[in-house]
């Protein structure tokens, strides 16, 4: 996947959830996500991030929301998020734009 990167164990502080989206015929594409709970997990309803996307949030317990992502442009942080045991609903990206 060209121009994707997962890191784990990095610190970013001030995260906040950022959905700047248009919509693309059926796909909605964000430019960036910045999530730091549950809650913004769930809430995201994006089919492509162009811009990176960053995964840090103490209760964060699962990605399935992010299924619907085929592409990742930028970077993709997955850091501090204790209680997430996989990163099952990220198998959907297929490439990096």
């Amino acid at each position: 996947m060209r121009n994707l990167e997962i890191l784990l164990g990095a610190v970013i502080s001030g995260a906040l959830l950022t959905l700047s989206t248009a919509t693309n015929a059926s796909a909605q594409v964000c430019t960036s996500l910045s999530l730091t709970s549950q809650a913004q997990v769930d809430a995201v309803s994006c089919s492509s991030v162009t811009n990176g996307v960053t995964i840090s949030g103490l209760d964060i317990t699962n990605l399935a929301a992010l299924s619907d992502i085929t592409s990742v442009g930028g970077v993709l942080y997955i850091q501090d998020n204790p209680v997430l045991t996989n990163v099952d609903g990220l198998g959907g990206i297929t490439s990096g734009v």
